[in-house]
């Protein structure tokens, strides 16, 4: 009936939490038994397999370690790298196409500029050789003088040698001023070529009446093989806007209407210094082309005035033209608007004028030869 209590040191303490378990399978008794029979090798051996595996196992994860670190750069890192780099590649692209393109536009430019100081070089020595023709010209005549004064000495002084070296040496410096005329000419051709494209340009003249009224019309130039010289003369002028805010003048009674460089304003000023500024006074030398325009159809042709022509320029109302003007620099035709200065000439009476707002040249040439690419 009663219990007899059993003692402490019969009742085994509680393991440790902090001490390792090991489980031992329910064999374990023949199993202790039969590892406490193994002999010294043989428990070394067993020690050293143990080592073996336990370095495996730390060689097994060093390797998984080094193969998960590579696909996390393959799979994760790599594509981002790629998505940050992609949106650069038509950014640079593009920066390359424009950084070569203003290469190309500054080269033209220079090689604009320097045409342009050759054309003024050559310019002048045209003048310089059209004074020396002049003073050849007036010791000619003199000498003509002389020879009639002189009466028997006629035929002896025509046929000296003076008179004929004074002959030759006339004669080179007009064959002189022939090829500088022409290397103008090659100049003024390269000029518009490499800026408007080749054959004829189209230029928009805006203008405003007397009482504020706007309207426009059109001139179309000449082929610019025929006429190069007297169309870059122009088309300097329109790049300067030289002729902006000037008159367009219809006198009474006149079969011509002529832009004149006078302003529109109260005071109706000369305006010519602007022209003398920019060095587009007049034209080099009078051009004339047999075949622009075609002979008793001038009406509506557009020209210089004067010779050589500049700055002032005259639209005809006829086909026949004064003898003034024949043989003047003619550089285009009115193409659209007539009605617009058919109005202006048609006050017969009075002296009516316009006022030219401004004159561009419009786009004759197609997108692809301004260099332009589909990208």
């Amino acid at each position: 009936m009663y219990h007899r209590r059993a003692s402490a040191s019969s009742v085994p303490p509680p393991p440790s939490p902090f001490q390792r378990t090991r489980s031992v399978p329910t064999s374990g008794t023949s199993m202790f038994h039969e590892s406490s029979t193994e002999s010294p090798d043989q428990r070394s051996l067993s020690f050293s397999i143990l080592e073996q595996d336990e370095g495996d196992g730390k060689y097994n994860r060093k390797t998984s370690g080094r193969l998960l670190s590579k696909d996390v750069f393959y799979w994760r890192i790599l594509p981002c790298l790629v998505l940050m780099v992609l949106p650069w590649i038509p950014c640079q692209r593009r920066y390359w196409q424009i950084k070569s393109r203003r290469a190309t536009i500054n080269t033209l430019l220079k090689e604009q500029k320097d045409m342009v100081q050759q054309l003024d070089d050559v310019t002048g020595s045209i003048q310089d050789l059209k004074k020396e023709i002049d003073v050849l010209t007036k010791d000619n005549e003199l000498s003509y003088q002389e020879i009639y004064r002189n009466g028997k000495g006629l035929v002896i002084d025509v046929e000296s040698e003076e008179y004929e070296e004074l002959e030759e040496e006339e004669e080179g410096l007009v064959n002189r001023i022939d090829r500088l005329e022409t290397a103008i000419q090659e100049v003024s051709f390269q000029r518009l070529t490499e800026a408007y494209g080749g054959g004829a340009y189209r230029l928009r003249v805006g203008v405003i009446d007397e009482v504020g009224g706007k309207s426009y019309f059109i001139i179309e130039t000449a082929m610019v093989m025929d006429m190069p010289h007297a169309i870059d003369h122009f088309m300097r002028m329109v790049e300067k806007r030289l002729w902006d805010g000037l008159a367009l003048v219809h006198e009474p009674h006149s079969k011509v209407i002529t832009a004149t460089p006078m302003t529109m304003d109260d005071s109706h000023t000369w305006a010519g210094q602007r022209f003398t500024d920019a060095n587009l006074t007049h034209m080099a030398f009078n051009e004339y082309s047999s075949v622009y325009p075609p002979p008793h159809h001038r009406k509506f042709s557009v020209a210089f005035s004067g010779r050589p022509g500049g700055p002032s320029f005259y639209i005809n109302l006829e086909d026949e033209v004064d003898f003034s003007h024949q043989h003047e620099s003619t550089f285009g035709v009115v193409l659209e608007g007539r009605d617009v200065l058919l109005k202006l000439a048609l006050q017969m009476d009075k002296k009516t004028m316009l006022t030219i707002e401004n004159i561009e040249v419009l786009s004759t040439r197609r997108p692809d030869e301004f260099g332009q690419t589909d990208d």
